[in-house]
């Protein structure tokens, strides 16, 4: 995706939720959120803010679903959105949250 995080969101959306599986439109929201976030960082244009705000809840209620699959990715986003807000001591926390998880499962 070459950091060109407007394409990422402009592709996750081209796909109507109905004409893919489930599995696959998780994985879209994870991606979209974390090219939203970083454009909220880059442009603090809030539309994409909210953006990735959305995708870390979407992702948050999977964990409880499957923290197998979707613990590491909901922490990832909520370390994104530290980040985002300056607050870099939680991310960095929350960044190593993540790849523990990650090795955990």
């Amino acid at each position: 995706w070459s950091r060109d995080y407007v394409e990422v969101v402009k592709l996750s959306e081209k796909l109507p939720p109905s004409q893919i599986n489930r599995a696959l439109e998780n994985m879209i929201f994870f991606y979209k959120g974390i090219a939203a976030i970083c454009l909220a960082r880059q442009t603090h244009d809030p539309k994409w803010r909210i953006m990735g705000e959305e995708a870390a809840t979407w992702l948050s209620q999977l964990k409880s679903v499957s923290s197998w699959n979707f613990e590491n990715k909901s922490i990832l986003l909520q370390a994104e959105l530290h980040y985002a807000d300056g607050d870099l001591e939680l991310a960095d926390s929350a960044y190593k949250a993540s790849i523990k998880s990650a090795h955990k499962h």
